[in-house]
């Protein structure tokens, strides 16, 4: 995100287009991301279609994950052109209204990609914080990207891993929303907590097809645990709306 925010700071234009360097565009994306903008002009934040190039390396049993758009960021939604939530905007098919970075909304440095289990969701942060100022977003589904899965990214290990980091972003955008807490952690948590455990136990009798998937919502809750022991309760406070370039931690 650190980034992300200095090239902000020097890009020009209307628009800024966002993707990552292991995408496939589709070869009218671009024409495809300006119609979708013409059609809906009153909005400032767009999102497109995006694919896996080699679906056929994904293990099945993952495919039924309730979460596997976000495991493997596809963004494959089933739903016509139109509004759609920020939490299905990827950032590798991300279009947003330059006026709005002119305003001061930044990417919050303190997540995002960087060594080690760091606090994954960077966009998500974003969009939410523009979604609570009033910004939606609009779904442009002809305008779709390939997104390259590469082979470490199917092994359990590298998933335990995605799912840790995702649930440290969970507890950073959820961080202020409950008051009551055992050792820093919201009590939902702990109670989410246990009906995962029981499912996974559950799972292990009767239903041993879903078992990775519980464990994997397992290690997600070993996120949201570590996020919220390790916050400071400055950290804990949500920043407000724009995070401005003034407003940046390193």
């Amino acid at each position: 995100n650190i980034a992300i925010n200095s090239m902000i700071s020097k890009a020009d234009g209307n628009f800024l287009i966002f993707a990552d360097d292991d995408i496939i565009a589709n070869k009218d994306w671009i024409k495809e991301i300006k119609a979708g903008i013409k059609r809906w002009p009153q909005y400032s934040v767009y999102g497109g279609k995006i694919l896996p190039y080699n679906p056929a390396i994904i293990p099945e049993e993952y495919k039924g994950f309730e979460s596997y758009p976000y495991l493997f960021g596809i963004a494959d939604w089933d739903i016509p052109e139109g509004e759609y939530g920020y939490d299905k905007v990827f950032g590798p098919n991300m279009i947003i209204r330059a006026h709005i970075f002119r305003k001061g909304y930044r990417f919050d440095e303190r997540v995002g990609p960087g060594s080690g289990n760091y606090i994954a969701g960077g966009e998500s942060d974003f969009l939410m914080r523009l979604f609570k100022d009033g910004y939606k977003c609009i779904y442009i589904p002809q305008a779709f990207i390939y997104h390259r899965i590469r082979p470490e990214q199917c092994e359990w290990k590298w998933i335990k891993g995605r799912a840790f980091r995702a649930g440290r972003a969970l507890a950073w955008m959820e961080r202020s929303e409950s008051n009551i807490r055992f050792f820093n952690v919201p009590r939902y948590v702990y109670r989410g907590y246990v009906e995962t455990l029981l499912g996974w136990a559950w799972s292990m009798l009767f239903q041993r097809r879903r078992m990775k998937e519980y464990q994997y919502e397992i290690m997600k809750f070993h996120g949201i645990f570590y996020q919220y022991w390790n916050m400071s309760e400055e950290m804990r406070k949500h920043t407000g709306g724009k995070f401005f370039v003034d407003q940046r931690v390193s």
